[in-house]
């Protein structure tokens, strides 16, 4: 990003013409940032929905495995080889369903990141040409009164 393109591009100063387009320009800027807003906020939503969803899982699925391992290598395993033959079974599976959904709420985070700060990035802008059609329309009406006081 080069320094000029975070400053507002000048507008034509042809009277009302410059102030509904520089009113047309901000207003398209703060419907963009809104939605970049939006987009943010649900990411991070469904960054935190997986973060229950994984406990979840984990708790229903990995944790009884693990304490059924721990339970049957201290008993007789022959006597529970099916069941522990059961388990051992789900485990790749239920292996790749964490991996698979670690990385996809890993990319989620990033994207969340990203969108974030695109939001901040864009409201940024918004708010900084507010800032400058305001000062383009206050350096109008001071040329307007300065040639006013100059014919009278």
């Amino acid at each position: 990003m080069t320094p000029n393109s975070e400053r507002p591009t000048e507008t034509p100063q042809h009277g009302g013409d410059a102030a509904d387009l520089a009113a047309s320009v901000i207003g398209r800027m703060n419907r963009r940032s809104a939605i970049l807003g939006w987009i943010s906020m649900i990411l991070w939503l469904l960054v935190a929905a997986g973060v229950v969803a994984y406990t979840w899982f984990f708790v229903t699925y990995v944790n009884p495995i693990l304490a059924a391992v721990v339970h049957y290598s201290q008993h007789d395993l022959p006597e529970h080889e099916e069941q522990v033959r059961r388990f051992f079974h789900a485990l790749p599976i239920i292996t790749d369903i964490t991996t698979v959904s670690a990385c996809a709420w890993a990319g989620l985070v990033v994207l969340a990141a990203a969108c974030t700060l695109l939001y901040v990035q864009a409201s940024r802008r918004a708010t900084l040409r507010q800032i400058h059609a305001g000062l383009a329309e206050i350096s109008e009406q001071l040329k307007a009164l300065s040639t006013s006081q100059a014919v009278e």
